[in-house]
């Protein structure tokens, strides 16, 4: 199957009560940053999946809500963040585990694109596969040293 990422939807694929004819499945990205928003692409039949990006919908709390609402409507999602260190990898990871396997297109290892890692033990890819820790939490231990103080200054 192939997907049309959608990175603007105003609520515009209605003409007459008969939904748009589109070739390809449609993913809702960017657009979508709240449950609200979320709600209103189910009911307008906008979406056929959706990329849940944690940060967008304020964190990991409001996210699962988001993530339940497409698992109890049966729409796939990408589970992933807009960027992050080993820290929020391993937060979304978490949430991305916890989804059924039918609602999981698929999630990101972003904290590999980082120069500089800012946790010990974000989930490790191998083989194509995430594999989350079995620690407590997140199972990360920030590496304190690198977040001490301001990296920036004005004024």
């Amino acid at each position: 199957m192939r997907i049309t990422h959608l990175a603007a939807y105003t609520g515009e694929l209605h003409y007459d009560g008969t939904a748009y004819a589109f070739a390809d499945a449609r993913k809702l990205d960017e657009c979508l940053t709240s449950l609200a928003d979320v709600q209103r692409a189910l009911a307008d039949d906008a979406m056929d999946a959706m990329a849940l990006k944690v940060s967008k919908f304020g964190g990991l709390t409001p996210s699962r809500v988001i993530r339940d609402l497409c698992v109890a409507a049966g729409f796939p999602m990408t589970i992933e963040d807009a960027w992050g260190s080993g820290i929020a990898t391993a937060a979304y990871a978490q949430l991305a585990a916890s989804t059924p396997a039918h609602c999981l297109l698929n999630t990101t290892d972003l904290h590999r694109y980082n120069t500089t890692q800012l946790a010990h033990g974000a989930p490790t890819v191998a083989g194509g596969t995430m594999t989350v820790s079995d620690r407590p939490g997140l199972g990360v231990t920030p590496d304190f040293d690198r977040l001490e103080g301001p990296i920036l200054t004005r004024g």
